[in-house]
């Protein structure tokens, strides 16, 4: 049986570190790692109610572009623009700004984009009701009422819902119903991808344009000493146009078309 060598260390005790001081090294490292990251977010992560207002005078035409908030349009008192943003955040504090130039009044805003945050606003605006007016949005609902002036409301991600209007309309959403009452427009188109078309009128109509992909498409109109010209499709679904008088030589057209679901041309 050999004599160790003087000078070597014996096997299986080594010079390194033991095992019980990595672990004790990582898991202060982990503790250390886990506080910064915690004071980080206490710092930047911070959140609470929102509660802002602007009061500004109005232009010749108002122009919104205002993402991940719901929006609700509507006549004012006075020949102001009234804007109100409500609701609460966590993270980076969403953000509201009017100002009128070159006889634009433009609202903008929203929530911000950022991971690991949360935000939930509603944004009103109220202006002169015969104001032409121009809404983008995104990720949120519209809801318009009163509004005389002419109207185009964009959004994606959200229903659209307009009532009472009296000029040329345009309504666009990706993935939303869009509902349209009481309506005496002469002019309106209203298009969606995933949802719902559905369009009432008061006075008859000159040029009605209703386009969906996936979603039921209807058209009510009166149906009192006018006829209508009427192209109605749909790929996968169903047409009903019989109830409303047609004339191919008449003034008053409507389009309504989608790919799947039913279309429907109806008596209001």
């Amino acid at each position: 049986m050999s004599e160790p060598v003087p000078g070597q260390p014996s096997a299986g005790k080594g010079s390194g570190p033991t095992a019980n001081t990595v672990i004790l090294i990582v898991g202060l490292s982990l503790v250390a790692i886990t506080t910064i990251v915690g004071l980080l977010f206490a710092l930047n992560f911070r959140g609470g109610p929102v509660d802002q207002d602007e009061d500004l005078a109005a232009g010749r035409s108002v122009a919104v572009e205002i993402p991940n908030a719901a929006l609700v349009l509507g006549p004012s008192d006075d020949d102001e623009i009234h804007v109100t943003m409500r609701g609460s955040y966590i993270g980076t504090a969403p953000t509201l700004a009017a100002s009128t130039s070159g006889g634009v009044t433009t609202i903008s805003g929203g929530c911000s984009r950022q991971w690991f945050s949360f935000c939930s606003l509603e944004v009103t605006v109220r202006l002169p009701e015969s104001l032409p007016l121009a809404v983008a949005g995104e990720n949120g609902a519209i809801t318009a009422s009163g509004l005389t002036g002419e109207l185009s409301l964009h959004t994606t991600n959200g229903r659209i819902e307009a009532s009472g209007t009296e000029s040329r309309i345009e309504l666009r959403t990706t993935n939303g119903a869009i509902r349209l009452r009481e309506a005496t427009s002469d002019e309106v188109s209203a298009g969606t991808t995933n949802g719902s078309v559905d369009l009432g009128f008061l006075d008859p109509p000159d040029d009605v344009v209703a386009r969906s992909t996936n979603g039921s498409v209807t058209v009510r109109v009166p149906v009192d000493g006018v006829r209508y010209f009427i192209t109605a499709q749909t790929t996968n679904g169903s047409t009903n146009t019989n109830s409303v008088p047609g004339d191919r030589d008449s003034e008053h057209t409507i389009v309504a078309e989608t790919t799947n679901g039913s279309v429907s041309v109806v008596p209001n």
